[in-house]
């Protein structure tokens, strides 16, 4: 009697597991994971040399618990609601949000890239795209350079990484429903496929709004091709939790700010902006390709080792590859008998659903504003389109002969294994800049910690350094929650120090929030500040700065810099100006510098020993609405100055004032250097003492002639 039957059984069913998925493996699927590794190994190669960019460090500092989470997953952006969920998954997975916990969070973003291409090669192979062409654009989809953030940037994984992810499998789904016409005799099977497709839609929709209009209208296509085999009664109820999801979202995104919810994107219209975007998206879609042929043939591309290296190893692999294809099944795609119509026809639906894709996807964002992270989804369109066209080809080629056709596939490999190369190219070039980007900010926070006695510093402030680092985020909105995030101390305002007047007895500082305008003024006494002026790189990995600790040192960045303040001369007072502090002003040009002169009334202005006056001195866009300043074009804090006319003509100056009490009206001549002239500028006139600093008078100055 044998002991051990158990064990012997489970043998015996190892070998009989083995032998089934053996026959259920595929050369696809072998494909698959050979694709998987191989975009997997590009991406998480250095990456534990990433770190945080632009508001990343605002979420990686909240670890919520699961009510928490939930709570704040509702009261997040409308439409983006599920981000907050898959962040906190992210950061279950990874152990942690700390700065030790980055490495992890950045390798986890390469494999949701991975599995992203190899979703993608799923949906061209149930397509019907030849396996080699299927291969080869995937990975220029993998390596497509619009869209650099979402490989590489924290907060494009559970936003457009994630939701891609679900889309894709969506997609997939989708076809291979469309595909199998007698499956859905089976109703049971056939509603438990539509409801995973349901959860996969929800979770696309909810995690970013870019879905949209892509993801109904897939819906709207699949429901009009299955209705000829499927029961209206079951089409009817399946569409019933789609339309009133679509009937929700949109609700939700109108009301945005009826609703009293933290503000995002939401459906707006605006002829201009509309136009405006389709021009960046068109730009964004056909760029890659115009800068790889412009550069592909320049010598001096060719001049870099690494560039050669790259090149050749790519096109060996795919010419390797492409006979390995034509050996391992020669009749891969469709066969020349099949020369009818339908066959040209199918390539041609198919490229015309990628054009479909690659519009649908930028329409949202027409809306509002488009990023390089929003190139992500529509260069799948691209993709799909590219692989029809090659099809196409391929196709045309196997009816012709044989000549033809290992003309049209090694034609088609070369072609597409050097834009691959380029892509790829690209893709190793900008993580490298993303990886000093980061360096930089983590050694300057690094030296501040270590260099520098925090105990008694209330603010750091940061002037002139560069706000990107070769296109790359550098110095952005995070710094408050930066140097927190790095140090465990609260050294920093929620925000940033936008700009900076400095009194004998203390510093104040203009504080700005991102997209909220100024937020405030702070003052803080001598001594509690630690200033940092740029002064260039180093080095690859570390900036040049020098300190200024006595916040009423005589070194002034802004009057040396941006402008320069001469007494012209004083007047009587107007009786009808009795209760205005600004009186009227008039603009000149010395040596093609704007000049503003100002009229002060001055008297009264200071009251007690000690007291100053400043001005600060915004531009204004539009004076009759209510101006606002917007901080994130603004250069006068951590902005690269020369970028200042690339990013925007918002100005936010302080100016000190000399102080004239004699009781007539003092006329200053402010010389605004490296400031482009404007239309208006509204002027804000402050008295700044140990207390805080009091509003005295604000009147916008037009500069039309």
């Amino acid at each position: 009697m044998n002991a051990y039957p158990l064990r012997e059984t489970r043998m015996r069913s190892v070998p009989v597991l083995f032998s089934a998925l053996r026959k259920r493996t595929t050369i696809d699927h072998g494909l698959g994971i050979f694709m998987f590794l191989s975009v997997l190994l590009v991406f998480s190669w250095g990456s534990r040399s990433l770190g945080f960019y632009s508001d990343d460090v605002a979420f990686l500092q909240g670890s919520y618990s699961i009510p928490q989470m939930v709570e704040k997953a509702f009261s997040y952006v409308p439409g983006r609601n599920l981000h907050i969920v898959w962040q906190q998954l992210v950061f279950f997975i990874c152990g942690g949000s700390e700065p030790r916990a980055l490495g992890n969070i950045h390798f986890l973003q390469a494999i949701v890239d991975a599995m992203n291409v190899v979703l993608v090669f799923g949906v061209l192979r149930t397509a019907s795209i030849p396996r080699l062409w299927s291969v080869l654009l995937s990975f220029v989809f993998a390596f497509f350079p619009n869209h650099m953030e979402t490989h590489f940037w924290i907060s494009s994984l559970p936003m457009n990484l994630v939701s891609t992810m679900f889309f894709l499998a969506f997609l997939l789904l989708s076809m291979k429903i469309i595909s199998a016409g007698n499956m859905v005799k089976n109703n049971a099977a056939f509603r438990v496929l539509l409801g995973i497709q349901f959860v996969l839609f929800f979770c696309a929709l909810f995690t970013y709004e870019q879905m949209f209009f892509l993801i109904f209208s897939i819906c709207i296509l699949q429901f009009a091709l299955l209705r000829v085999n499927t029961p209206r009664g079951t089409l009817i109820i399946a569409a019933v939790p789609y339309s009133f999801v679509a009937a929700g979202y949109v609700f939700l995104k109108m009301n945005v700010s009826a609703m009293a919810v933290v503000t995002g994107p939401s459906i707006q219209f605006s002829f201009h902006t509309v136009r405006t975007n389709l021009f960046v998206a068109l730009n964004n879609m056909f760029q890659p390709f115009t800068e790889a042929n412009a550069r592909l043939f320049r010598a001096d591309f060719w001049a870099d080792p690494k560039h050669v290296l790259a090149a050749c190893t790519i096109l060996a692999a795919s010419v390797v590859l492409s006979i390995v294809m034509m050996l391992l099944q020669k009749n891969d795609g469709p066969v020349p008998s099949e020369r009818s119509k339908n066959t040209v026809l199918r390539f041609v639906f198919i490229a015309a659903l990628g054009a479909c894709i690659c519009i649908l996807a930028y329409l949202p964002n027409l809306f509002w504003s488009i990023a390089p992270r929003h190139n992500y989804l529509p260069s799948l369109g691209i993709t799909i389109i590219l692989a029809s066209i090659a099809a196409l080809i391929h196709h045309a080629a196997r009816s012709v002969g044989h000549i033809a056709y290992y003309a049209a596939q090694y034609g088609l490999t070369v072609i597409l294994s050097l834009l691959m190369s380029y892509f790829f190219i690209q893709t190793y070039t900008h993580k490298n800049e993303w990886i000093e980007a980061y360096q930089l900010k983590k050694n300057l926070y690094t030296d501040i910690a270590s260099h520098y006695d925090l105990a008694h510093i209330d603010f750091l402030a940061l002037h002139n350094f560069p706000r990107v680092h070769k296109n790359v985020p550098l110095f952005d909105y995070e710094n408050g929650d930066a140097i927190r995030y790095f140090t465990g101390r609260d050294i920093l305002p929620l925000g940033f120090e936008t700009c900076s007047l400095d009194t004998k007895t203390g510093h104040y500082a203009f504080i700005s929030e991102w997209k909220h305008g100024i937020s405030g003024i702070r003052y803080f006494e001598k001594g509690k500040v630690l200033k940092l002026i740029f002064a260039g790189y180093k080095d690859r990995y570390h900036f040049s700065y020098f300190p200024l600790t006595d916040a009423a040192a005589s070194y002034n960045f802004y009057a040396d810099n941006y402008y320069a303040v001469s007494e012209t001369g004083t007047g009587p007072r107007d009786s009808s100006a009795r209760n205005t502090r600004l009186h009227a002003g008039s603009f000149s040009t010395v040596n093609t510098l704007p000049v503003l002169h100002i009229s002060i009334d001055t008297t009264g202005c200071i009251s007690n020993k000690g007291e100053q006056l400043g001005i600060l001195l915004c531009e204004s866009h539009d004076k009759g609405a209510s101006f606002r300043v917007f901080s994130a074009p603004v250069p006068f804090r951590t902005n690269d100055i020369n970028v200042y006319s690339l990013i925007d003509r918002t100005a936010i100056v302080p100016i000190s004032l000399p102080h004239r009490d004699s009781g007539a009206v003092t006329t200053y001549s402010i010389i605004l250097k490296k400031v482009l002239p404007a239309d208006a500028y509204k002027v804000s006139l402050y008295r700044f003492s140990t207390a805080p600093p009091v509003l005295l008078d604000e009147r916008i100055y037009s500069n039309k002639n």
